[in-house]
């Protein structure tokens, strides 16, 4: 997974869940 920042908060998505980000 990686960490992305989102509404200044990181969260950890999975491979699987790229697509959906």
């Amino acid at each position: 997974g990686f960490s992305v920042s989102v509404c200044g908060r990181q969260h950890i998505f999975k491979p699987v869940s790229v697509q959906a980000m």
